[in-house]
């Protein structure tokens, strides 16, 4: 029994020994412990984010950064599935860069509405007044050059879109159908939908505040009356179209594109379109606004430029690169280049794409504050443009190739039809 009991005693004392080895002693080992506590307390309530002040040493300050960062909902690159990818990038857009823009147009198709009736119900109007005029048309145009991308679903169908503006078109088309509409027996006060689109929409809004004939007929003369029933009915055409798109949008179409419910296939078919869209108006902007306006040589083909009336083509330009890259990062919220990281792992790509945009903006800078058809008549203007063309064309590049092979996001059909 003796035996016994000292062996007992022996385990005893051992057991002593090696739990307190374990469990505390020094003062750092009890810090230490009290700082898991306070870090573990932390990520179970995450709003209240109180950390224990007194227990905060650098390293255990750090720890709880390392666990705050571990618990992250962020995904990690490459590890969104494609699935999900989807459907954040079609939410994130739906809300924060289509209908956001649609919204924005309506708005100033209000207000333009509202400064036509102001300009028309005048006695005598001057300049000063045209030009107030002018400056809320050009606020709706700059709205429509940013929401242009997004030609596809409600926009693209019943031809809304070509009711708001048909381009690439001629001027002289433009005016002689804003002429014979004048001229004609219809009665402004009904819709004008179903008249020729080049006459109902921005373009011959534009034609009709900036042509030097027009202002003059809307300043004074018979026609005063006639023309201000035709601006009229004009901004009513267009808030008709753009509210339709708006209504579609914020209803079954906007609900089944942004993929709440809707399979996989329908959810890639959906980002392919607004990519389709997207690369198509790229494609615009380097062929129709650029390369066909600067032709084969001196003078080049200024007539074929945009906004031929208020010549702000390169304002146009700047606005179309800056609505491709929001739609492109929606707005800084989720978008394709937050896709290109958590889905296909893509960083150095997605550096060299904001590279691309960052030169695209640079090579637009010489060009702002004179006419592009002053550009085009100069060789220094032309190397300019040529330069423009160039870093677009880059661009265009790597999306239709590196972007393409990564996302396996292909383009469709081809909206550049003119309407």
């Amino acid at each position: 029994m003796n035996m016994k009991l000292k062996l007992l005693a022996i385990v005893l004392i051992a057991l002593v020994t090696t739990l307190s080895g374990c469990g505390g002693g020094s003062s750092d080992s009890t810090s230490n412990s009290q700082s898991n506590v306070s870090n573990d307390s932390n990520n179970t309530n995450s709003d209240s984010g109180n950390t224990n002040v007194d227990n905060a040493s650098g390293d255990n300050a750090g720890n709880t950064n390392a666990d705050n960062d571990s618990n992250s909902s962020e995904p990690q690159p490459g590890s969104l599935s494609k699935e999900e990818g989807h459907k954040r990038v079609l939410a994130s857009l739906t809300d924060n860069v289509i209908l956001p823009g649609y919204e924005a147009f309506a708005t100033q198709i209000t207000t333009l509405d509202y400064e036509v009736t102001q300009f028309c119900s005048l006695p005598e109007r001057t300049e000063s007044d045209l030009e107030n005029l002018k400056s809320a048309w050009l606020a709706s145009y700059d709205a429509f050059q940013t929401l242009r991308a997004t030609k596809f679903g409600p926009l693209g169908e019943s031809f809304r879109y070509s009711r708001l503006q048909v381009w690439p078109l001629s001027p002289t088309r433009v005016s002689e159908s804003v002429e014979a509409l004048i001229d004609s027996d219809t009665d402004f006060s009904q819709s004008i939908q179903s008249k020729p689109h080049q006459s109902i929409g921005l373009i011959s809004f534009e034609y009709q505040l900036y042509d030097q004939t027009a202002n003059k007929t809307l300043l004074e003369g018979e026609e005063q009356v006639r023309r201000c029933e035709y601006l009229k009915a004009m901004t009513g055409s267009l808030a008709l179209n753009i509210g339709e798109v708006i209504e579609q949008w914020k209803s079954n179409y906007g609900t089944g594109f942004k993929g709440e419910t809707s399979s996989f296939a329908q959810n890639h078919e959906n980002l392919e379109k607004l990519y389709s869209a997207w690369f198509e108006y790229l494609e615009v902007i380097v062929d129709n606004k650029l390369k066909t306006v600067l032709g084969a040589g001196i003078p080049g083909a200024p007539e074929e430029r945009e906004s031929v009336w208020a010549d702000v083509s390169v304002r146009n330009i700047k606005t179309n690169v800056t609505s491709l890259q929001s739609l492109f990062n929606a707005d800084e919220q989720y978008g394709l280049d937050d896709y290109l990281v958590d889905v296909s792992d893509q960083e150095n790509l997605l550096l060299q794409i904001n590279e691309h945009f960052n030169a695209i903006f640079a090579a637009i800078e010489p060009l702002e504050g004179k006419s592009l058809a002053i550009h085009v008549a100069a060789e220094s203007g032309r190397v300019q443009v040529e330069t423009l063309i160039e870093k677009l064309e880059l661009l265009r590049s790597v999306m239709a190739s590196d972007f393409v092979q990564v996302t396996d996001i292909q383009t469709g059909f081809n909206t550049n039809d003119g309407d």
